[in-house]
């Protein structure tokens, strides 16, 4: 095999052991035995050297301990120095609660179960009585041609909006209004 066959082959595995999401201890078993097959096959010394530093990196990364105490808690020192203190409006928004189900799809592997197994949320009755008769009652009173031809609805539709706070679904009924939910809203 030619070196460009190897080198394609080592960026093919480090792609696949990121798509995996292997840790770094499969990673480096991976690499170290692809390193041993491409020194048995007599590649090019440049790719055994490229492979074996791979392997040596992801070997001496794979240690935690040595990887916490070298790389890690001096680079966070760093970083603790650089950033500014965190605001409370940003501490607020960080304990404001979790992402649920849209995180495991941003992640690139949602669990569709979760999502279809959620139950779907239900109108209070009188909002579903309000959907059943007041906006009912309004659907048969207009006429979209006739709206169109107008460029306005009858007096008769404005009144009967006013009349039954169509205006008011958001507000807070001790304001008057008829407090109804995000989901009625949109109902």
């Amino acid at each position: 095999m030619t070196t460009t066959t190897w080198a394609v082959l080592l960026i093919i595995v480090l792609i696949g052991l990121a798509y995996k999401k292997a840790n770094l201890i499969v990673s480096t078993i991976v690499i170290a035995v692809l390193t041993v097959a491409a020194f048995f096959t007599d590649a090019a010394t440049g790719f055994i050297a490229t492979s074996a530093v791979f392997t040596a990196v992801f070997g001496v990364l794979s240690l935690s301990t040595f990887r916490a105490n070298t790389l890690t808690r001096p680079i966070f020192a760093i970083y603790k120095k650089i950033l500014p203190e965190m605001s409370e409006t940003e501490s607020t928004a960080l304990e404001a609660g979790t992402v649920w189900w849209d995180g495991e799809l941003f992640a690139g592997k949602p669990n569709w179960n979760k999502l279809l197994d959620h139950p779907n949320p239900q109108l209070r009755p009188d909002e579903q009585a309000f959907l059943d008769n007041e906006v009912e009652t309004l659907c048969s009173m207009v006429n979209e041609y006739e709206i169109k031809e107008n460029g306005d609805m009858p007096i008769e539709v404005w009144n009967y909006i006013k009349e039954n706070r169509f205006f008011s679904m958001i507000i807070p009924k001790e304001y008057g209004g008829l407090a109804f939910s995000a989901q009625a809203q949109s109902a």
